[in-house]
């Protein structure tokens, strides 16, 4: 009997989760991008540019902010977040200065291709 015990307590605390199930994968379908025009695989990871709001590639939008802002020594854009990006100098330590800032996509006025793919995640 004991041994029975030791046993039965040797398991107690552990926590064993069972995985039988997947998780549903939410299929965005792919749109254009408003920059360079190829299809956006994650629409998730998109960027509502211009005043048209239509989707873009991240990549593209840095690619066309760096175009379009006159950057000086070692000045360069930088993702800041909520849709905000800037220009930035790198300090020491890992540090960087913000010099101008760039609201590119407004989290408040979210476009319609926008709040589809926000419902599809809240499921």
């Amino acid at each position: 009997m004991k041994e029975n015990n030791q046993e039965r307590r040797g398991s107690r605390g552990r926590r064993r989760f069972r995985h039988d199930h997947e998780s549903p994968r939410v299929v965005i379908p792919p749109q254009d991008c408003a920059v360079c025009g190829t299809p956006i695989a994650e629409m998730a990871s998109a960027v509502a540019w211009s005043t048209e709001k239509r989707p873009a590639h991240f990549d593209c939008v840095l690619q066309e902010l760096t175009k379009r802002e006159t950057l000086v020594d070692a000045e360069k854009i930088a993702y800041l977040g909520s849709g905000m990006f800037g220009v930035i100098v790198e300090k020491e330590n890992s540090r960087f200065e913000v010099h101008r800032k760039i609201m590119v996509d407004d989290p408040a006025s979210a476009p319609e291709w926008r709040r589809e793919i926000r419902t599809l995640y809240k499921r």
